[in-house]
């Protein structure tokens, strides 16, 4: 099942807000696919998620944070910048 996801632009990168009914954090997993794809997938015994989002600008994949309270995974995403390369 492909969620439905609003994804919203913020100063230090991108705010994304999904909608996994029935999931809890731990049934989560994010997955980089290349600098600008982020690959959420989800799934317990009852449901099963999975929806690749696409970006215009690199995302520092060492720096997400992500919260799943009542069916709504809210993540912040931050956009890969010269200074966190070096310090990769």
């Amino acid at each position: 099942k492909k969620p439905l996801t609003d994804i919203y632009e913020t100063e230090s990168g991108y705010k994304v807000i999904c909608d996994l009914q029935g999931i809890e954090t731990n049934d989560l997993t994010l997955e980089s696919k290349q600098d600008k794809k982020l690959l959420i997938t989800a799934q317990n015994e009852e449901f099963k998620y999975r929806k690749i989002l696409s970006f215009e600008l690199p995302i520092d994949m060492q720096k997400i944070d992500y919260v799943v309270r009542n069916g709504v995974l809210e993540l912040n995403l931050y956009i890969l910048t010269e200074e966190n390369i070096e310090n990769f």
